[in-house]
């Protein structure tokens, strides 16, 4: 190892601190050395230095690397693609999983340092980005749940006056959407719990014929019985406002998590 070979490694060891490991690599020769000193990465068993850095990597991925991420990371390690890469300033980052005791685990091999006139070393890092890899993922998740929830949410408004989300757990509600119309029952838009306020709210609104029908239906067992062998149920009651018979439909809709409960009210 040279002067500027012992230079390398001194930074090399720097770096460990926030990189799992890295790789100094001569671009012309294709000379390389491996550091790091995290043991996770010394059981994958790679050899700490060699001559042909590119033709290693190929090797090296089919031992270690996630098979369904080799592709991605040869043809991102193609030397001549790579190269020219960072000549051009890229600033190259390449995402896979390494096979860490068995278990899939997302990784980032960087440029941390790239070729300009004075040297022909590049410095390269990985590190462990598991945790924030399936974080992203998860946001990802929730935005796409999020926008089909939207679109649901949409579709049922235009269909119905007013809508709650119920948790069959806590009993917990909120309005989803609710018309002008509705709003002027003053019906509360969220609560601790939704069977005993709608029976509250029943006693005031719902023609007195239909109010102890109504009443009997909103307790969760019930509830729970009209839907255990079909999707949704409905039934249809008065309200009386402003001394006017309104005629509605009453429609509970299990979620698909089965923990959550819609009732749709249409006028």
């Amino acid at each position: 190892m040279t002067r500027q070979d012992d230079v390398f490694k001194k930074i090399a060891e720097s770096l460990l601190v926030d990189y799992s490991s890295v790789y100094y690599v001569n671009a012309v020769t294709d000379e390389y050395y491996w550091y790091s000193l995290n043991p996770e990465f010394h059981s994958l068993s790679l050899e700490q230095s060699g001559d042909n850095f590119f033709e290693n990597l190929k090797r090296d991925c089919k031992k270690v690397v996630y098979e369904e991420d080799q592709h991605v990371f040869l043809e991102g390690f193609k030397k001549d693609k790579f190269l020219a890469a960072i000549e051009k300033g890229g600033t190259q980052s390449i995402e896979y999983r390494l096979m860490i005791n068995g278990v899939p685990t997302w990784h980032s091999l960087r440029i941390i340092r790239g070729l300009d006139d004075n040297t022909d070393y590049i410095v390269l890092g990985i590190l462990n980005i598991d945790k924030e890899y399936r974080r992203r993922e998860e946001e990802k998740e929730n935005v796409r749940q999020k926008e089909i929830y939207n679109q649901i949410t949409a579709s049922l408004a235009e269909q119905y006056d007013t809508l709650y989300y119920i948790d069959l757990e806590t009993n917990e509600y909120v309005e989803i959407s609710s018309t002008d119309e509705y709003k002027k029952l003053n019906v509360p838009a969220t609560g601790n719990d939704f069977f005993a306020d709608s029976r509250r709210t029943s006693k005031v609104w719902v023609h007195p014929e239909d109010v102890d029908d109504v009443i009997a239906l909103h307790f969760k067992e019930t509830m729970l019985k009209n839907l255990k062998h079909r999707n949704s149920f409905s039934k249809a009651w008065r309200l009386v406002v402003n001394d006017q018979v309104k005629h509605i439909r009453h429609t509970e809709i299990m979620a698909s998590d089965k923990k959550h409960l819609i009732v749709c009210i249409e006028n």
